[in-house]
């Protein structure tokens, strides 16, 4: 069988995958001890799918006897019914699979599903996994506890294949929209290159590409803390607003009342730009469409650009439009344009 198209979700549905997982049978622990060891299947896909199910291994849910049964039926029954051909969406299938797991496991031990406890006084080894997102796309990476990330294109992100028992900790460079779990006894830090964010649960973007002038944190859900080396102390800000660090004065600044809209325009499909120069305007384009732009123009005039493309525009229709307002000529060869 070639493993090499599989997905994450279709690992996560393999009973023999997760059998070893858990180290419970030699034949299957043989098997994909093969196929791991062989390079048949895609390493990128194979280390989500593990950090899929640590983070499961590591949920709170009480089943009780009686009622696993009815779950595995009710799943089987709406997920794999062959009358049924659905495509189901991959958060479909992870929550089927995450239930699945869950439920089998409640049954034969016959007992509601406890955390992992680990011996905090044990020497804990993890492999640090890293994520890079190429220009012209986006990504959503699952962590250990249950807590994700959408970054957005050009991005990166290194993180523990599984965080430790006093903190989640992770690095980035670029962009991410991050939702993530509560836990009072673990904080979960996002480190760019200057500034540090601190949540237990909360929602929030972080917009730290190294070519900006400004790390910008702006929080949707929740209470955030962002601090730097220089400012430990730090500051605190709820929904709808920003903590603003400036690279040149190693400040940071709350501003009130931001566009949470705007903020997110990105992961929501919509390219947006607000009175945006030159240099802004390449950028961003540069990153959405995966392409390399040179400016050609006699005179490369300031601008301050403001529009809005929705629904995941085609280059050339946003190159049309903003011609008619910046009076500019373009050409595109492939992945390289030219304004002129």
């Amino acid at each position: 069988m070639n493993y090499n198209n599989y997905t994450a979700e279709d690992l996560l549905l393999d009973d023999t995958f997760i059998s070893y997982l858990e180290n419970r049978n030699v034949e299957d622990c043989e098997k994909w001890k093969k196929i791991v060891d062989g390079q048949h299947i895609d390493q990128q896909v194979l280390q989500e799918a593990k950090t899929i199910y640590h983070g499961l291994m590591q949920s709170k849910i009480e089943l009780k006897e009686e009622e696993v049964q009815v779950k595995i039926q009710d799943v089987n029954r709406q997920l794999f019914a062959k009358s049924k051909a659905v495509r189901f969406p991959n958060w479909a299938k992870i929550a089927a699979a995450f239930l699945i797991l869950t439920a089998t496991i409640a049954f034969l031990t016959q007992r509601s599903w406890e955390p992992v406890i680990t011996n905090t006084t044990e020497e804990i080894t993890t492999n640090m996994l890293e994520k890079e997102v190429p220009f012209g796309q986006k990504r959503t990476v699952y962590f250990s506890d249950g807590s994700k990330v959408k970054l957005n294109s050009g991005s990166k992100i290194r993180y523990s294949e599984r965080f430790s028992d006093k903190l989640r900790e992770v690095e980035l460079e670029g962009e991410g929209f991050f939702e993530v779990v509560k836990d009072p006894k673990r904080p979960f830090i996002v480190a760019t290159h200057e500034v540090k964010t601190t949540v237990l649960g909360t929602s929030f973007n972080v917009n730290s590409y190294p070519e900006s002038d400004f790390y910008k944190v702006t929080v949707a859900t929740g209470k955030v803390g962002v601090y730097t080396d220089l400012d430990p102390k730090g500051l605190y800000i709820l929904p709808n607003q920003q903590a603003s660090y400036s690279l040149a004065l190693q400040t940071i600044e709350k501003v009130d009342a931001v566009s949470l809209e705007d903020v997110l325009a990105w992961k929501n499909g919509v390219l947006l730009f607000k009175d945006a120069d030159w240099k802004e305007v390449v950028q961003k384009i540069e990153r959405w469409y995966g392409v390399q732009i040179s400016i050609k123009l006699e005179s490369k005039r300031e601008i301050k650009y403001s529009a809005r493309f929705e629904n995941n525009m085609a280059l050339e229709e946003v190159l049309k439009k903003m011609q008619y307002t910046l009076q500019f000529g373009y050409k595109i060869a492939n992945k390289n344009v030219s304004i002129y």
